[in-house]
C-alpha cells in the first residue's frame, strides 16, 4: 500500500513542509542533497537552508522569493506558506488569530472549489461517456438496419426479453 502524499494544506509549520518536500526530493532522486537544493535556491550556504528547516533561523522576507520560486507552489499554495510564516511569527494572541483565521479561510476556499469542480465538471466526463456509449449504440443499430434478417432477429430477442 502506497503512503498518501501531503499537501502543504496538511502542515501547520512552514519548517516542517520543507522538510517533507526535501524528504519527497531525495526519495525520488537518492543524489538529491540539501546542499544542491540550497544552492539552487540561491543561498550562499546550504547552513541557512538547513537552519529554517530544524526551526533554529526564520525564515526572513529576503529568503521567501528563493523559495517560494524553488517549491513552485500555485497561488493558493503560496498564500498559504506566506500566512504559515507570519502564523509563526506572530508576537500577539490578536495576530495569531488573525493568521490561523486566514489559512482557515484558504482551506475553506479550496474545501469550496473541489467540491464545485466535483459537481460540475466529473459529472460532464461521465456524460461524455454516456454519449460514446449512445453513438456506438445507434451505430449498431445502423448496421442493423443494412441486414434486414440480423435486424429482425434483433426486435425478436427485444420483444422476448421484455416478455420475461
Amino acid at each position: 500500500m502506497s503512503e498518501k502524499l501531503l499537501t502543504i494544506f496538511d502542515f501547520d509549520n512552514p519548517n516542517t513542509y520543507l522538510s517533507y518536500v526535501l524528504k519527497l526530493k531525495q526519495k525520488d532522486n537518492s543524489n538529491f542533497s540539501l546542499r544542491a537544493w540550497s544552492l539552487k535556491m540561491g543561498f550562499a550556504s546550504p547552513s541557512t537552508l538547513s537552519e529554517i528547516i530544524s526551526s533554529k533561523r526564520e525564515i526572513l522576507p529576503s529568503h521567501l522569493p528563493k523559495i517560494l520560486r524553488a517549491l513552485k507552489l500555485n497561488i493558493y499554495e503560496r498564500h498559504y506558506f506566506i500566512n504559515l510564516i507570519y502564523l509563526m511569527n506572530a508576537e500577539t494572541t490578536e495576530e495569531k488569530k488573525y493568521f490561523e483565521e486566514e489559512l482557515h479561510n484558504i482551506k475553506t476556499i479550496l474545501v469550496h472549489e473541489h467540491s464545485f469542480i466535483e459537481e460540475h465538471y466529473l459529472p460532464a466526463a461521465h456524460i461524455k461517456e454516456a454519449i460514446n456509449i449512445s453513438e456506438k449504440f445507434i451505430k449498431h443499430l445502423k448496421e442493423l438496419e443494412d441486414k434486414p434478417k440480423a435486424h429482425e432477429d434483433y426486435q425478436f430477442n427485444i420483444h422476448f426479453a421484455l416478455k420475461r
